[in-house]
């Protein structure tokens, strides 16, 4: 178990990896972008120049690249979406972050896409249903207020203070939303990127012998996120446990746990 501030502490030490990291994907999201821009330039000196043939070609061509732009997000955000977690707690540069998650998410892409995009369609539905009920309360007080559509002379300014009251709430809220939107999508990333590491690297066993280590009261031997590879303990058919690899180090041999 970890406190928030210890989370937030070993985050910050890692902070000039995690912003050249994000550096790097700007730079990269420019330099995919640059086609499409390339090709409204040209739609617009076609249009100019009154070469109608042109301006339709370009156009269905800015359309192709369009999709393919969002096709090679979607791919790219998938593979590199572990490259945050691994940089924090494996203490990786930011290229070789992202390396990391690569490997992590070769052969379970569609697993984590799909987990993904359904974590964000639900947060993204919490949140229009946040900013509609806003809206609704909103029109009602409005309709209570001013029945006909005019205020009542000398109730101006307490209808202003109630609407902005209303907006202010529901500006919070909105404020909430986005926060927890945020933080349960990068900790659905961790949970993830400890879930792939558990399957492919045998990270449960390093993780149950610190816990052990403290259940026994002994300070753990080491890291356990950036402990050897253990090689994969996902079941297989006819096997009610993988048997990962032993790796020499001062974590418990392969099989010692369940």
């Amino acid at each position: 178990r970890v406190r928030f501030k210890q989370a937030w502490a070993r985050a910050w030490r890692r902070l000039l990896p995690l912003l050249g990291y994000y550096a790097l994907i700007g730079v990269g999201a420019l330099l995919a972008m640059l086609p499409f821009f390339g090709l409204v330039v040209g739609v617009i000196a076609a249009a100019d120049a009154g070469n109608g043939g042109l301006v339709a070609l370009l156009g269905v061509l800015a359309v192709i690249v369009s999709i393919g732009f969002v096709v090679l997000v979607v791919w790219l955000s998938t593979k590199l979406l572990l490259a945050p977690s691994a940089i924090v707690l494996e203490r990786l540069g930011a290229v070789a972050g992202m390396r990391r998650s690569w490997r992590l998410v070769k052969g379970y892409f569609w697993r984590t896409l799909g987990i993904s995009l359904l974590l964000q369609v639900i947060v993204g539905t919490v949140g229009q249903l946040v900013s509609g009920i806003g809206g609704f309360v909103l029109g009602i007080i409005g309709g209570i207020l001013a029945p006909s559509g005019a205020v009542a002379e000398g109730q101006e300014w307490a209808v202003i203070g109630v609407i902005g009251l209303v907006t202010l709430i529901s500006a919070a809220l909105g404020v909430i939303v986005g926060v927890l939107t945020v933080v349960l999508i990068a900790g659905n990333a961790t949970i993830m990127y400890a879930d792939l590491r558990m399957r492919k690297e045998g990270l449960n066993i390093h993780l149950q012998q610190v816990v052990d280590d403290r259940a026994e009261g002994r300070e753990p031997e080491g890291d356990p996120w950036t402990a050897p590879d253990l090689g994969p303990t996902t079941p297989t058919p006819g096997e009610p446990w993988a048997q990962p690899q032993a790796q020499p180090g001062p974590y418990p041999q392969a099989g010692q746990y369940p």
